[in-house]
């Protein structure tokens, strides 16, 4: 009988790389693979049912151990998302389906790592749950837990399952909590970026903290702000929760698709339609999942003319979406709007407002640091590896840096077809 390199890299790899590791100077005195593993029961969730079933123990993990400024493992977020993205009909391009690994010690709930397999183009994959739109990658686990051994078992459990031909593992911060083990196991880093933050902690107030600009950047900013609130009935507004917050989440997005168009950028999650009921899900908190997102929108004659759509969390701000209206662009409102919720920071007690990667010039201007964001990917059968090696590790960065390349009239043609153009990866 023939058996397909997709049959037997996975249980090899696994194998390879799990098993045969020896105890670490973080395990337990004595301690192999084996041995922290007893007593933990692995479970992979690939029901809705059973997912669904998971919210209180997922929840309460969260709550406790995940780290700051992750709010993208949390059960809401990945529930909003398996709402909008999950797959269950099955039999069509692009099928999406569950597969979340869960560890239990006596009963407790000390490990998510949340995964989906898809299927695509005859290629299939075991990526992070949240794809397009969650922007940091990693696995919830339990501070009690000892992080590498955990994780080599749980590795080798869910490699062992996937039958797939690659495992893409995108967003990951270098402090993230998988960090560690990927870098272990040898997972080829495909893409480098970095995120810009702004360290809040340093300064007292919002005008100790503005003394880091320059007198005149401050003047240039009055200025644009008294041209730009001249132009009529000037006003900001905080929304978070319910309907009010899930129709302005809809008009940012609208509002981001057209300045995307304008500028002739391509952005799969942009150009997807659910994605827009992603987030009017999230914004809104619906059926009581709450994400802590919250909304801060600057309007001009109750037109809205720029926004941020942000989530909170331990006193860290992730900024997922900033927008503005492209009209206005000469008196910069997305600049403004993010001074004045710098400002609202420090009454709030947010400590860092990250600005998440590609690591822009404008960001720039703003950062006090930046934290490294890898994609990283580990083939498991030869189709996998060709693919990783050709297409995520060399042929994606140049094909994008060819259409950013291109005249804007051309980028501007090319992204009204949204990101159909590119693979789905």
């Amino acid at each position: 009988m023939h058996v397909s390199p997709r049959d037997t890299t996975v249980d090899a790899f696994a194998t390879a790389r799990a098993n045969a590791l020896p105890a670490r100077s973080g395990d337990p005195a004595g301690a192999t693979r084996q041995e922290i593993a007893t007593g933990i029961e692995f479970e992979l969730v690939t029901q809705r049912s059973a997912f669904d079933a998971l919210e209180a123990d997922w929840t309460a993990l969260y709550e406790a151990d995940a780290p700051a400024g992750q709010p993208f493992q949390g059960f809401a977020f990945c529930w909003h998302w398996a709402n909008n993205f999950l797959d269950e009909t099955g039999g069509k391009p692009g099928r999406t389906t569950l597969s979340v690994l869960t560890g239990r010690r006596d009963g407790r709930l000390v490990l998510v790592w949340p995964m989906v397999r898809v299927t695509h183009n005859g290629l299939a994959s075991l990526r992070f749950l949240g794809d397009p739109v969650c922007e940091y990658g990693d696995v919830l686990l339990a501070s009690s837990e000892p992080a590498l051994p955990l994780l080599r078992a749980a590795w080798t459990r869910l490699a062992r399952h996937a039958r797939v031909d690659f495992i893409a593992l995108p967003n990951v911060r270098e402090d993230a909590v998988i960090a560690p083990f990927l870098a272990e196991i040898g997972a080829i880093v495909t893409k480098q970026d970095k995120a810009p933050y702004m360290d809040l902690s340093r300064a007292k107030d919002f005008a100790a903290y503005a003394e880091r600009y320059s007198r005149r950047t401050r003047s240039n900013r009055r200025r644009k702000r008294d041209r730009l609130a001249a132009e009529g009935s000037f006003r900001e507004e905080m929304v978070h929760d319910g309907p009010v917050c899930r129709a302005r989440a809809v008009e940012i997005i609208g509002l981001k698709r057209k300045w995307l168009q304008h500028k002739g950028i391509m952005s799969r999650a942009l150009s997807d339609p659910r994605t827009t009921t992603f987030f009017a899900d999230l914004a809104e908190g619906k059926d009581g999942k709450y994400a802590g997102c919250r909304i801060f929108s600057m309007h001009i004659d109750d037109k809205l003319v720029a926004a941020e759509l942000t989530l909170v969390n331990k006193s860290r701000l992730v900024n997922h979406v900033l927008v503005y209206d492209i009209d206005h662009d000469r008196n910069s409102p997305g600049q403004l709007l993010t001074e004045d919720s710098l400002a609202r920071c420090f009454t709030d007690g947010i400590e860092r407002y990250d600005l998440m990667g590609p690591a822009d010039a404008y960001k720039m201007d703003w950062a006090d640091g930046v934290v490294a964001v890898d994609d990283y990917a580990v083939p498991t059968s030869l189709l996998g590896r060709a693919f990783v090696s050709i297409y995520l590790g060399f042929g994606r960065e140049r094909l994008k840096k060819i259409v950013r390349n291109l005249p804007e009239g051309v980028r501007r043609h090319l992204a009204s077809y949204g990101a159909t153009l590119l693979p789905m990866i």
